[in-house]
């Protein structure tokens, strides 16, 4: 993290700034206006001195939010630009980043926009949007005995909410509503849950329930 003018809390265990700053989290990329990062609690029973220390245990990027995530694309090997394009994601904010469970969620006018074919995008809007994560051992870097060995993080699911959640896709020519919407990454499913309404070209559909691939 990135920035500018940081506050130190001691007893709060607490780093705060106000000013913008550039967040980098395993390859992915965001910035925003404000961070508060929240330490853990000092080992040991050791009296702190000087500036707070310990663990990294929550991340709160509080307004006006851009991420864009190094994600793979489904079926990118017939078009490199594609490969080489990033997911963006932007809200108002906050973005609540836990690298303890490897969960990030963005609150409050959420734009998901995932890259296609050249020059277009999926898209989709809701009002909050989690993302899981998990590790993923690097056999070339993390050796055994050695803590200096680094973990790359894989994406394993999307799940956003509010009423309701629109998904677009300008390449399918598709445009759905629903309640609830759930990706899931290592299959390119989009389960599409509660009052769903999907249109695509000549077709219309009305379900509790519709799954995409």
């Amino acid at each position: 993290i990135r920035g500018g003018n940081f506050v130190f809390d001691r007893q709060e265990l607490l780093v705060a700034s106000n000013d913008p700053v550039q967040l980098t989290w395993a390859g992915h990329t965001g910035r925003a206006d404000g961070v508060e990062v929240k330490l853990g609690a000092i080992r040991g029973g050791q009296k702190p001195v000087g500036l707070p220390v310990g663990p990294v245990r929550a991340v709160r990027l509080m307004r006006n939010v851009e991420l864009e995530l190094a994600l793979p694309v489904q079926g990118a090997g017939e078009n490199p630009s594609v490969a080489a394009a990033n997911w963006r994601i932007d809200c108002d904010g906050p973005l609540a980043v836990d690298p303890v469970r490897l969960v990030a969620e963005f609150f409050n006018n959420v734009t998901v926009k995932r890259p296609t074919v050249l020059d277009q995008w999926d898209t989709l809007e809701c009002q909050q949007l989690g993302l899981r994560f998990r590790r993923k051992p690097d056999p070339v870097k993390a050796k055994p005995g050695d803590r200096s060995g680094r973990e790359s993080m894989e994406f394993v699911q999307l799940v956003a909410a509010g009423t309701p959640v629109s998904v677009g896709s300008v390449a399918r020519d598709l445009e759905a509503r629903s309640r609830r919407v759930v990706y899931q990454a290592e299959t390119g499913t989009v389960e599409l849950r509660g009052d769903v309404v999907a249109r695509w070209k000549q077709g219309k559909l009305n379900c509790q329930h519709a799954s995409l691939a």
